[in-house]
């Protein structure tokens, strides 16, 4: 897959959530993208993702998410993210 980004809003709530930008990247790289019915150039995957414990952020709880991301660019942006714990869901 060519070069992702990670739009602003998604980026801060990674942050919040404990879950490295690196960590969700290198995870939607390895997964087939399905278009999403009914918006054009919008696309999903099924990722997993390490989610760090706020008590103890040496250990970590692998989390399945949904990703959404569109082409921007050469590359890809990922605008949501639903799926990471006491967050509705990230993005438009």
């Amino acid at each position: 897959m060519a070069k992702i980004t990670i739009d602003d809003e998604v980026r801060r709530t990674l942050r919040r959530v404990l879950v490295e930008e690196h960590d969700l990247l290198d995870s939607v790289r390895r997964q087939r993208p399905s278009p999403i019915p009914g918006e054009e150039g919008r696309y999903r995957c099924t990722c997993l993702v390490a989610m760090r414990r706020p008590l103890d952020p040496e250990t970590a709880e692998m989390r399945r998410v949904e990703v959404s991301i569109r082409p921007e660019g050469e590359g890809w942006a990922i605008y949501a993210v639903e799926g990471l714990e006491g967050v509705e869901g990230v993005g438009e």
